[in-house]
């Protein structure tokens, strides 16, 4: 993803959530069953705004949605 994209770091997070997890587990193949892919986000806190926090829940409820694996997600947050 990173060599189809080089400069993916300076796009939006909707597009680095694209082309960095979402797409790369969807192409997987599909298993009888979906096997378990735990994504740990720490300092979710550190986002630069409100705004991204909420559209990084957003786009990481989007996981739902895959075939490929069953996408559980880790978040810390200091308050």
């Amino acid at each position: 993803a990173i060599e189809k994209n080089p400069d993916i770091f300076r796009r939006g997070l909707r597009d680095q959530w694209q082309h960095l997890i979402f797409q790369p587990l969807s192409n997987l193949a599909v298993p009888r069953q979906p096997q378990a892919f735990i994504l740990v986000i720490d300092a979710l806190d550190e986002c630069d705004s409100k705004d991204d926090i909420q559209l990084m829940l957003r786009l990481l409820a989007e996981g739902k949605t895959l075939k490929t694996v069953r996408l559980q997600v880790f978040i810390t947050y200091n308050p």
